[in-house]
Parts: structure tokens; sequence; C-alpha cells
């Protein structure tokens, strides 16, 4: 299993951002405050990947497929227990290192918890999308925004772990070029929940109705009466670590995220590499990568175009 990179203190004493061909080499990041502007893009064109980059590390060790757990790929049917027992059987069966194995088909999903010592994997074609039911979604007291209040849990989340990576089988960094493999992607189907949240622009001078009529048909708002108190903001986030040490993210495509894309808190060792954030740039509240209170985190050559802050670093939010 190829195991998340670690990187040593040293290297992480200052911040740099240094712009390579459309993309955005974060040198070093450590704990600050701060983001990017509203609508922002790191990044202004797509790249395609180099031998020398390597979008994912080769998968060593055991392999558990989701399939052979019962996770059915026609992006209908719930696969959410079906994903969780693959994470967990083969956690239990291979605690020093498996990879948990998506293949090609899409794949309805709500949260999946990842465990120590693991990598899921998505294979050339595959996705997981977001359920737009939030009955679907665990909930947990989560510290978010300086406060503990209960939320829906992310799409994937990791907590209180160690050697853990999400990895994809992408060709190119930035939006599919054409002729590209297929994308492996997690897509959060964020529609519903922004048109229930009111976080669309356009809504607020009716250009946009519409659109909304379609994707939220009655009109409902954000489902916070699902959540005990303190209750928190009613969205999931897409991908959340929290706690961990030794992350691994590469290689994929995280996009239409109900919430910010990619938040990693009170974290540290994380590698972020060679990734893919989109969301439409209409949309806000849509955070690329917010590494949040972490230690030695390095992101680097990644294509983020979304509609808030592209990375913003922050302490204790």
């Amino acid at each position: 299993m190829a195991r998340a990179v670690p990187l040593k203190a040293a290297a992480v004493a200052s911040a740099r951002v240094v712009p390579i061909r459309g993309c955005v080499f974060i040198a070093a990041v450590t704990l600050a405050t701060g983001g990017m502007q509203a609508g922002a893009s790191v990044a202004s064109s797509p790249r395609t990947a180099s031998a020398s980059t390597g979008l994912s590390p080769p998968i060593t060790g055991p392999v558990c497929s989701i399939t052979e757990h019962g996770a059915v790929g026609d992006n209908s049917t719930l696969c959410t227990r079906a994903i969780q027992t693959a994470i967990d059987t083969c956690s239990a069966r291979h605690p020093e290192g498996s990879t948990v194995l998506v293949p090609s088909a899409s794949f309805r999903t709500a949260s999946i918890e990842l465990r120590s010592n693991m990598r899921l994997h998505l294979a050339e074609g595959a996705g997981l999308y977001g359920s737009t039911d939030p009955r679907d979604y665990t909930v947990s007291r989560q510290w978010f925004g300086g406060h503990l209040r209960f939320n829906f849990n992310a799409l994937i989340r990791g907590a209180n772990l160690t050697n853990v990576s999400v990895t994809g089988s992408n060709t190119f960094i930035g939006r599919s070029p054409r002729g590209a493999a297929g994308t492996s992607v997690v897509d959060g189907v964020g529609w519903k929940w922004w048109c229930q949240a009111g976080c669309i622009p356009l809504m607020r001078d009716g250009l946009s109705r519409l659109w909304c009529d379609v994707m939220n048909p009655e009109n409902s708002t954000l489902p916070t009466a699902l959540l005990p108190e303190p209750r928190g903001q009613g969205r999931p986030r897409l991908v959340d670590f929290y706690n961990c040490s030794g992350v691994l993210l590469q290689g994929f495509t995280a996009q239409n995220s109900p919430h910010w894309t990619v938040h990693l808190q009170y974290s540290r060792d994380l590698l972020v590499q060679n990734m893919t954030v989109l969301s439409p740039r209409s949309v806000g509240n849509t955070d690329g990568i917010d590494p949040d209170s972490c230690v030695n985190t390095l992101i680097t050559d990644s294509f983020v175009e979304v509609g808030d802050d592209g990375i913003s670093v922050k302490s204790d939010n």
C-alpha cells in the first residue's frame, strides 16, 4: 500500500505561491488565516500530467472492491451501506493496510467513514455521487467556525485516523480535455442544497428561479430540523478530515460540493497533489481546499475553480 508522504517540519517554514503553467504550486503552508476572493480560480487551463508528476501511486497490498459487498453502479441505488461494509471489512481483515476499490461505474452514496491504514481508490471512470436526501446522511457533533454543532457528515469523512488516502486515476489536471480517459470523480450533487441555502447569487434577482424550480421543486429550505441542538448549517461538506495524520488526496476530481469541498482540520502531514476541484462560479460558499489549523501541509499541482475561496488557509474556523 502506498503510504501518505509525511512532510518534514523543516520544509514548512513559510508559505509561498508559485504559478506553473496555469496551475498553482503551493510550496508550503503553515497555520495562518485568510483566503482568496470570492469566485476564485486557482488555475486557468487544464494541464496533462507528465510521467514525473505521477497522478497516483500504484496499488499494492490487499484490495477490496465495493461491488463485492453489494454496491451497484447505476447511480440510482443507494450504496452507502455496501461501501461502508467494504471499508469496515477490509480494515478488519487487513489492519496493516489495504485498498478499497471503487470500480468504473457511478455509485450513489451518502456519508462514508474511512479507517486508518487505508486507501480509497477510484478507478478510471469511477464516480461517487452524493445523495440529495439529507435523511441518508449520518450526523455528528462537529467543530466548525469556532463552535461544536451537529451537522450532516461529509460524503467522505475521516476522524482521528493515521495513514489514510483518497486517490483516483485521472491522467490530467483541470477540466477534462477532449479525448481524455474516464474521470475519477467525487461529486456532491449540490444543486438542491445550493437552492435551499440561497447561495446562488442570481436567485436574488430572479434570473435563476426556473433553475431552482427544477432542482428544488418543493422550494424547501435547508433541513436543519433533522439535526439535534445545537444545530449547524445543515449542509454536508464533500471531503473532511479531522485530527488525522498522514493524509494523501491525489489524482481525482472533487466537484459540486453542497458546502466546502475539501476541509482539513486539526491534522498534520497532509499532501494534496494533482487534484481538480470544481464548482460553478455562480455559487457561493463552495470553498475549494481549506487547510484549517493544520501542520505540515503541502498542496501542489492542483486546479481549483469554485464560486468562493479557492484555497483558504484558516486558523480555528
